[in-house]
């Protein structure tokens, strides 16, 4: 359906892309910001549609940041080296609320690694800023991004605090409990006889102090 509406934008029409509705949203941001995130097979159909529509421009409005810092960029989900407020990249961006471009970028950037673990002007990378704060998407954003093979989730803010340290402060449960698993199964392949997660639990005696 999508391919066909789009196929039928004449040069004298108005840009499907680009069209808004009463709340000022395009099509690809009703998609980005859609909250229910259903099962597997509702999964792959929006991904197919965000990859149409981006096709034909990636960029999305959206909002960002955490309390009075929030504000709305023009994020391009196409442009892996831009940076926005505060160093971060469309991967941070999405990383906090919006797990269905998460996806979508993870899809197209999979094998680079120093975009996965890129870190904005305060040392945060996109898995702990998922971690940081509760909620539902936040913790599909968690399970997303840790689902990776070249996701570091030890990594480090300015202030010495990793992913899991941000989901305890945060009590996001959910979140670390994943990163728990995460640590064991990672650990477990590099030293096969110890898989008691001993870097993620010092993490966790080292804020404990």
């Amino acid at each position: 359906m999508v391919t066909w509406f789009l196929s039928r934008n004449r040069e004298n029409d108005p840009d499907f892309i680009h069209q808004e509705d009463r709340g000022r949203r395009t099509a690809l941001k009703r998609l980005v910001a859609s909250v229910r995130l259903g099962g597997r097979n509702s999964w792959d159909g929006r991904q197919m549609i965000m990859k149409l529509l981006t096709r034909r421009g990636g960029t999305v409005r959206v909002l960002h940041g955490e309390g009075v810092f929030q504000t709305i960029s023009s994020v391009c989900l196409n442009d892996n080296h831009r940076r926005y407020g505060n160093g971060r990249t469309s991967l941070m961006i999405m990383a906090l609320n919006y797990p269905l471009a998460l996806k979508y970028l993870i899809s197209r950037n999979s094998e680079d690694p120093d975009f996965l673990n890129a870190q904005d002007d305060d040392g945060l990378s996109a898995l702990m800023i998922a971690s940081k704060g509760r909620g539902v998407r936040r913790v599909e954003s968690v399970k997303l991004l840790t689902a990776l093979p070249s996701i570091d989730i030890h990594l480090r803010d300015r202030i010495g605090k990793s992913a899991l340290v941000h989901a305890l402060e945060h009590n996001n449960v959910e979140a670390m409990a994943i990163l728990l698993d995460h640590a064991c199964i990672v650990e477990s392949q590099i030293h096969a006889e110890s898989s008691d997660c001993c870097s993620a639990k010092l993490d966790l005696a080292e804020y404990a102090q």
